[in-house]
C-alpha cells in the first residue's frame, strides 16, 4: 500500500531516502493560505509526523485562498479541519494539534524543522528565538497579502529580503531582541504591495505558491540529512 501510494516519490529518491523522510517531525505554526498549502503538499510528498498550531476557526472569507478548507468546515477549529483533511489523504499520519497561541506551545528539540506561517510579530520572534536556541532549522513566511505576481516570490535569509513590510518590522524586532537573523531562512515577495487602505487582500495563486516553495525547501533540506 505504501509503495503504491507514494511510488512516484519513491521512484525519484529511492525507498531508503523516503523512509528517512517519514521519520522526520515537522512543526507548522499558522494554517492559512501559506501554511495550509505547505502542510498538504508535505503530506502528499510522504511526510507523516506533524505538530500543527493555529488558534483560529475557519471563516467563509478563508475559502478563496486556504486550500485545506471547504464550506462544511466553517466554524471548525482550523487545526481540527486540517487534521481531518490530511488524514483523508493519508490515514497513516501522526498529527498533534494545538488550538492555541504559538507562545503556549513552542517547538521542542525533537522537531526536525519549524515552519512559521503566522502574522503576529511577537510570536514570530519567539519562534525564531526558540528554534535558534535549540539549533532547529526554521523557515519563516513573510507577507503574501496584497500581492498578485507569484513569480516575485523568493527564498533567502531574512536580512536579504526586500520590499516586504512584514519583513522590515520583523528585522527591527529581532535586532531589538538581539537575535542574529543573518542565517534565518524566509520566503518573501519583492513585489510592491497593492494598496487598498488597510485591507489585506489575497490570491491563492500567490499564497499557495509560497506554500509550495516552502514544502519543496523542506523536502530538499531533510532529504539531505
Amino acid at each position: 500500500m505504501l509503495e503504491d501510494k507514494f511510488k512516484r516519490t519513491i521512484g525519484l529518491i529511492g525507498m531508503d531516502s523516503f523512509l528517512k523522510l517519514q521519520e522526520k517531525k515537522i512543526y507548522i505554526a499558522g494554517l492559512g493560505g501559506v501554511g495550509g498549502t505547505t502542510l498538504e503538499v508535505l503530506v502528499r510528498m510522504g511526510f507523516k509526523n506533524f505538530i500543527i498550531v493555529d488558534r483560529d476557526e475557519v471563516e467563509i472569507s478563508n475559502l478563496n485562498r486556504q486550500i485545506l478548507y471547504v464550506e462544511k468546515d466553517i466554524g471548525k477549529a482550523k487545526v481540527e479541519a486540517a487534521k481531518e483533511r490530511i488524514l483523508s489523504i493519508n490515514s497513516d499520519i501522526n498529527v498533534v494539534t494545538h488550538k492555541e497561541d504559538v507562545l503556549n506551545c513552542l517547538p521542542t528539540s525533537d522537531v526536525d524543522i519549524v515552519v512559521d506561517c503566522i502574522d503576529d510579530i511577537k510570536a514570530k520572534v519567539s519562534l525564531i528565538k526558540s528554534a535558534s536556541e535549540q539549533d532547529i532549522p526554521l523557515i519563516s513566511s513573510m507577507g503574501m497579502a496584497n500581492k498578485m505576481d507569484p513569480s516575485k516570490i523568493k527564498i533567502s535569509t531574512i536580512n536579504k529580503s526586500t520590499v516586504d513590510p512584514l519583513a522590515k518590522k520583523l528585522r527591527y524586532e529581532l535586532k531589538k531582541a538581539e537575535i542574529d537573523y543573518t542565517n534565518v531562512m524566509c520566503i518573501y515577495s519583492d513585489e510592491t504591495p497593492f494598496k487598498d487602505g488597510n485591507k489585506l487582500n489575497s490570491l491563492i495563486s500567490v499564497t499557495s505558491t509560497a506554500g509550495l516553495y516552502i514544502a519543496n525547501y523542506i523536502f530538499n533540506l531533510l532529504n539531505k540529512n
